[in-house]
């Protein structure tokens, strides 16, 4: 694997968690009852900022696994 590939996993997961954070923030307000109880906004921002590095070690893993077995290996082996 290149390393260029293990970095552009985790790209779209840090767009995608800055923007659903404030989307969720909003639809909570929007229908949620006047004396529901909110946390901090800063304390649902530490999961959206950590769910990158989740997705590069949880993409990573797998692919070191599967660099150990032998190219050659995996080509002559039959599908079945």
């Amino acid at each position: 694997m290149r390393r260029g590939d293990a970095d552009a996993r985790p790209v779209p997961t840090l767009p995608g968690a800055l923007i659903g954070v404030p989307s969720g923030l909003f639809l909570v307000l929007l229908f949620s009852a006047q004396n529901t109880a909110m946390p901090p906004t800063w304390w649902l921002f530490v999961p959206a900022l950590a769910a990158p590095l989740a997705t590069a070690a949880l993409t990573a893993v797998p692919a070191r696994l599967a660099a150990r077995r032998s190219v050659a290996r995996t080509l002559s082996t039959e599908a079945g």
